[in-house]
């Protein structure tokens, strides 16, 4: 089950900061996950399972007109490999292309090859890289990805 959080789903910011946490993704406190929720420009969405909605990954992005950044991403490693951040990915972005956004961009630690990977299966091609931008050490690569044009 897959659905768009609302102020409401304030209950989740724990279980949002310790999937983060578990998973390697970026490191957002319930007290971030709780702002960003207040957000107006944010769009974050969760995955959960269907019985007991126990969520257990979230994509998180935020809206500018017709322009958006996918901040965090993140499945529980008991998770992954099962499709489910394929699905959720799939479902956010049909989402906001709905809604006009024309362009997504995103930052990934190059060293992330299972991240990347998603991205470019996604359509997401790399524009930049951010030396050192990881620790100091680790370059990030900026990644977009253009709505495909209307015929």
């Amino acid at each position: 089950m897959i659905f768009l959080a609302t102020s409401k789903d304030k209950i989740y910011t724990q279980t949002l900061a310790d999937i983060a946490k578990e998973s390697g993704a970026a490191l957002w406190t319930k007290e971030q996950f709780e702002k960003e929720l207040n957000l107006t420009c944010a769009q974050i969405f969760l995955c959960a399972t269907a019985d007991t909605k126990k969520v257990f990954g979230f994509v998180c992005f935020r809206v500018y007109q017709d322009e958006a950044e996918l901040t965090n991403f993140a499945i529980l490693p008991s998770q992954q490999n099962k499709h489910f951040g394929t699905e959720l990915l799939s479902f956010a972005l049909t989402y906001l292309l709905n809604k006009n956004v024309k362009k997504i961009t995103l930052e990934v630690n190059t060293q992330n090859k299972k991240a990347k990977k998603i991205y470019q299966d996604f359509g997401f091609k790399k524009v930049a890289i951010r030396k050192n931008f990881y620790e100091g050490k680790i370059d990030g690569e900026l990644m977009l990805f253009t709505a495909p044009s209307k015929l």
